[in-house]
């Protein structure tokens, strides 16, 4: 699993694991690159209590998608049409630790058209939770735009197992830190290009 800057396409942190490992530890092992001043986005299926509260531990902001089925019940309605909500604390962390408390999140639904590479498309509901909770700094049609650039993590993807490993090629260690060297190496040469100042910069 990776940490990908958007634009760039840089990667920022990797975490590598067996195909056992949960997306969820995964990504835990990716905060320690989050600061202040940074935009996390992340799919659907990370959204949880723990993974959020360790998130914004970090002074990172979050826009993470959810999934159509989480819990998150309408508190307060914004003028730009999103809503600021609670998710409970989870009954094992609340005896873990007696003073956790219900994280404040704000909420954004958006009707989105993907683009496939097939040339089809797609149209469905886009729902979000974000920390950032000021409706008019940052209005919901723009967080639906900053959303977006999520998917060129896939472009990331692509060239780690494709385009720089070469298509249907086997790793050639057969130890799990040989591969994981083996895709450090390749992660090194995608973010490289980043690094070169561009025409007529030093």
């Amino acid at each position: 699993m990776a940490l990908v800057e958007c634009g760039t396409h840089a990667v920022v942190q990797a975490a590598f694991g067996s195909r056992f490992a949960s997306e969820h530890k995964l990504a835990g092992r990716l905060l320690g690159a989050l600061s202040p001043g940074m935009l996390l986005l992340a799919d659907r299926n990370f959204f949880g209590f723990s993974l959020w509260r360790a998130a914004t531990a970090t002074g990172a902001d979050l826009l993470w998608r959810v999934k159509s089925a989480a819990v998150l019940p309408v508190r307060s309605v914004l003028n730009d049409g999103s809503y600021l909500s609670q998710s409970k604390v989870p009954a094992k962390h609340r005896r873990d630790d007696p003073q956790a408390g219900d994280l404040v999140v704000r909420v954004v639904e958006a009707v989105m058209t993907v683009a496939c590479a097939d040339g089809t498309s797609r149209t469905e509901l886009y729902r979000f939770a974000t920390t950032l909770l000021d409706a008019v700094a940052f209005p919901a049609p723009e967080l639906a735009i900053w959303y977006a650039p999520r998917w060129e993590i896939e472009s990331t993807y692509a060239a780690l197992k494709v385009t720089q490993r070469g298509a249907g090629r086997v790793p050639r260690s057969c130890r799990a830190h040989g591969v994981e060297q083996r895709d450090l190496r390749l992660s090194d040469d995608i973010s490289a290009p980043a690094d070169f100042p561009g025409p007529g910069r030093g």
